[in-house]
């Protein structure tokens, strides 16, 4: 119907007057490119967006789109955790990590550890930090039980020093000492093991054994002068000692035997001499 002027007035938008819409939103759809003039179209590209923002629901704008399985237990989560940081494979995690004093850390550790961390889903850029952590844990253990059997050890070497009268200090070249060491040496023991068990809980048991071994076996009748010369602790002192090598010398049947060779002599004075260098240097 045209107007007194003849023109056909316009007519009145279907929206104007429609509760909730205002001059925003009626903006936001001729962004969109949307049809404001059709009620239905704008129904439909309304409808389409909507859908499309729930499927985006727990994404970020600047990361591209991925599938979350709705439940924990169910679905490929695979993707989901590659895309967190988990490397295809257990053994693509690089693990550069060594001990406290410069070492390498076991490979069987490490293996282990590779594996762990690839059950647990554990992004490649924290592996690292987990197994420094695990190898810090190990190093601090480590340092207490070396603090502990030290400990253990000096409490050792006092009781075997006291049982054989003399000092921690001087517990290498007691006699007693001499007496263990041969005895181990005729057992088959190398010398240099014996001197390790020093660094090991059990020492003074150990070394108080070897000791009775020489004494069963004799080796302990040149440190002792056969029970004739020895003090309360059956060992032969300095003063001792000194008297005994006095005797031979003036002993010439012995000083025969030692000059022609004789091997037990020739120990015989070699031990002799030993207490007492030993006995001097304390």
């Amino acid at each position: 119907m045209s107007d007194d002027t003849g023109n056909t007035p316009p007519s009145t938008p279907w929206y104007q007057g429609v509760e909730g819409v205002d001059q925003d939103m009626i903006g936001h759809w001729q962004n969109k490119g949307w049809d404001v003039k059709d009620p239905a179209k704008i129904a439909v590209e309304a409808t389409k967006g909507q859908r499309n923002a729930e499927k985006m629901i727990g994404q970020r704008a600047d990361h591209d789109f991925i599938a979350v399985p709705k439940a924990p237990d169910k679905g490929d989560w695979n993707a989901v955790w590659q895309r967190m940081g988990r490397p295809a494979e257990a053994k693509d995690y690089e693990l550069v990590v060594t001990r406290k004093d410069g070492s390498a850390v076991d490979e069987s550790l490490i293996s282990t550890m590779r594996d762990t961390l690839f059950k647990a889903n554990t992004p490649k850029q924290y592996a690292a930090d987990v197994v420094k952590g695990v190898v810090g844990y190990l190093d601090a253990a480590d340092a207490t039980k070396a603090a502990d059997d030290a400990a253990k050890v000096s409490e050792e070497r006092i009781a075997l020093a006291k049982n054989w009268g003399t000092s921690p200090e001087a517990l290498q070249a007691s006699p007693n000492m001499q007496i263990a060491k041969n005895a181990a040496a005729k057992l088959g023991i190398d010398v240099e093991a014996v001197n390790k068990l020093e660094g090991s809980v059990g020492y003074a048991k150990v070394m108080e054994m070897f000791r009775n071994i020489g004494v069963r076996i004799g080796e302990a009748q040149f440190h002792q002068g056969n029970g004739l010369h020895a003090d309360a602790n059956g060992v032969m002192s300095l003063e001792q000692a000194v008297a005994r090598k006095g005797e031979l010398k003036n002993d010439s049947a012995w000083v025969t035997k030692f000059l022609a060779g004789d091997q037990q002599a020739r120990k015989e004075m070699a031990a002799l001499d030993t207490i007492i260098t030993n006995a001097r240097a304390r």
